[in-house]
């Protein structure tokens, strides 16, 4: 408990030769050292009190480091897992889309032949079909124009005979 010392023979010196007697300045002045003894017991701290305070807080500080630094470790591990789990996931996700861009790549070649095929063939009709009908035309100009010589003949004939 903590305790104030002053001069109390002083003290009620001076309330005696302020006018009041000697009981009544001795008697305020022991109420005043009641009042403050308690209101020193209350508001001010011992050297005990602090270097209790001071353990409690230690200890106090040393129970949440570990408590977070053992939260930082649990986080961390469970980090490293989900970071794991999500780097697994996503390999096996990857590998999934290269299987099936060989897959779809494969495809494209095959459509790409079958189509390269297809225009080949039709390329090669429609190559017999022009070079029938080039023959054709030949054939058509041949007759046109015999038919053209037998019509120039027989207009000559008609106006020419006789």
């Amino acid at each position: 408990m903590p305790s104030v010392t002053f001069d109390t023979h002083k003290f009620v010196k001076k309330l005696r030769d302020a006018g009041m007697t000697e009981p009544q300045a001795e008697a305020f002045v022991d109420a005043q050292i009641d009042i403050i003894s308690d209101t020193a017991d209350t508001l001010l701290a011992t050297k005990h009190d602090i270097d209790r305070l001071e353990i409690l807080t230690t200890t106090e500080i040393g129970r949440l480091e570990k408590s977070t630094k053992a939260e930082i470790d649990r986080l961390e591990k469970s980090t490293t897992t989900e970071i794991g789990r999500l780097e697994k996931s996503t390999k096996a996700d990857i590998d999934r889309l290269d299987t099936d861009i060989n897959r779809l790549e494969k495809t494209i070649i095959g459509v790409e032949a079958g189509l390269n095929a297809k225009i080949d063939g039709v390329e090669a009709g429609l190559n017999i079909k022009i070079a029938t009908l080039s023959g054709d035309m030949k054939l058509l100009k041949w007759m046109l124009g015999i038919l053209l010589g037998g019509v120039i003949a027989l207009v000559m004939k008609a106006f020419f005979a006789g």
